[in-house]
């Protein structure tokens, strides 16, 4: 297999189905494998897993011991994957709630020379809500300093909670009416700092440098983390938009800012802040 999706599932099992029948529609599906992490705590699971590995031959479905949060889930289910198989030229680690917005997606990742110093891929993420591309994440790395006051933004609920409303409606109303840096700068394969995290397509370069998907955090920060991941392997992350992906947006977090979905943000700021924008002393 050439490519490998990892694709996290949490209450979705509609969406995952769709998800993954959608990736066995595409043309390409003779190199592609899925490995499906189900996170959902339920009495019988063994149910769900006969019903997508009744379907095709090319998939896995594993059930995790307890909620692993996104990255710890996606490791989970990549470190299972490799006890039997040899690292792929590509691996994607997904949401479900996604369809392609092409279908030669998986065909022009499989004839993608990235070369030796491209470790990350950013797809085009159109939004279903506004239609706007939620990729690049980031096209330049923050500073510490905004780094360390979003750390502390994040520390107070309601603050935080002001935050992300005002953010959302920027993003529903404002953005789509206005260019981003990435398509204004008009490179086709354009260098970024960070990706977007409902969907991270990793070559095999990330993982034979040394980078992991071994982050701490249960949610949130992943596209800090394995943005400094590639930036301490020297190696490139590109925004791809002709890889063109649609996201429903929020199916298993939800769309509104709980306490706990609150306190996992403030943990992944603490600690992305912490370990990767603090100077430290020569």
């Amino acid at each position: 297999m050439k490519i490998v999706f990892i694709c996290v599932n949490y209450f979705s099992d509609k969406e995952t189905l769709r998800f993954v029948d959608a990736i066995f529609k595409q043309p390409a599906k003779d190199s592609v494998y899925v490995v499906v992490v189900d996170n959902t705590p339920r009495e019988e699971s063994d149910h769900f897993g006969n019903i997508l590995q009744g379907r095709y031959k090319h998939i896995c479905w594993i059930k995790s011991p307890l909620n692993l949060g996104y990255f710890g889930a996606a490791r989970y289910g990549l470190e299972i994957f490799l006890k039997k198989n040899i690292l792929p030229e590509w691996i994607i680690v997904s949401n479900v709630d996604l369809m392609f917005g092409d279908s030669e997606f998986l065909s022009r990742l499989h004839d993608f020379n990235c070369g030796r110093d491209i470790g990350i891929v950013a797809p085009s993420i159109r939004s279903a809500l506004n239609n706007r591309d939620q990729n690049p994440f980031m096209v330049y790395r923050p500073s510490a300093m905004r780094m360390q006051f979003y750390k502390l933004l994040t520390k107070n609920y309601m603050l935080s909670s002001f935050y992300a409303w005002a953010s959302n409606l920027k993003n529903r109303f404002l953005l789509p009416f206005k260019k981003s840096k990435a398509h204004s700068l008009g490179h086709i394969h354009q260098r970024i700092y960070a990706p977007y995290g409902s969907c991270i397509l990793f070559n095999k370069t990330y993982f034979k440098k040394g980078g992991t998907l071994d982050y701490p955090c249960f949610l949130f920060g992943e596209e800090i983390y394995v943005a400094e991941t590639a930036r301490a392997l020297d190696l490139q992350v590109i925004y791809k938009p002709e890889l063109k992906i649609i996201h429903e947006e929020h199916v298993s977090t939800g769309k509104t800012k709980t306490r706990k979905m609150a306190s996992y943000a403030a943990d992944a700021a603490a600690y992305c802040a912490d370990t990767f924008f603090i100077q430290k002393p020569k």
